[in-house]
């Protein structure tokens, strides 16, 4: 006999387990099925199928749309990374400028900042459970610390879970 799902019940028990922590699932699976509603059953039983999976590594985009459905959207993430400027020698000369030429230890500090905050985008999507980080925009901003020059790159983006993390193809 094939059990009968409310479309509706069983769409909040899935919301309601994708909620809870690791341990709270664990304690909800260990407890009485018979206690529950059919649909609660499911959908514990589906996001424990989902997190034990192997996980597959975040798609970082910045385009909201990566060719799956979004199922849900979990939070907004962000990571931002420091690059101090040595005024003496990583302002590009005059000459520089107008021939230009580039700066090679700026283009490189900028180049690992980047990498650095799209690892921090990672590593938030991954403990949030997330299958991708959409949206992720960049933004740049210049402060000072006890007299030094700081530039800070910033980057948010939007964790997400897919309806079918793993493609089919």
């Amino acid at each position: 006999m094939t059990a009968i799902f409310d479309p509706e019940r069983l769409s909040r028990a899935r919301t309601m387990s994708a909620r809870l922590t690791d341990t709270q699932l664990a304690q909800e699976l260990r407890g009485d099925p018979a206690s529950l509603e059919p649909e609660a059953v499911l959908a514990l039983q589906e996001e424990a199928k989902r997190r034990s999976k192997a996980r597959l590594p975040l798609i970082l985009s910045t385009t909201g749309a990566i060719g799956r459905p979004i199922r849900r959207v979990i939070a907004i993430v962000g990571a931002e990374h420091a690059v101090r400027m040595d005024q003496q020698k990583d302002t590009p000369a005059p000459d520089r400028h107008i021939v230009g030429r580039r700066t090679n230890p700026m283009q490189e500090a900028f180049r690992q900042a980047r990498e650095e905050v799209l690892r921090e985008l990672n590593a938030r999507g991954a403990a949030l459970h997330a299958d991708a980080v959409v949206g992720i925009a960049f933004s740049m901003s210049e402060c000072s610390s006890q007299g030094k020059k700081l530039m800070l790159l910033l980057a948010t983006g939007t964790a997400v879970e897919l309806d079918n993390p793993t493609p089919s193809d």
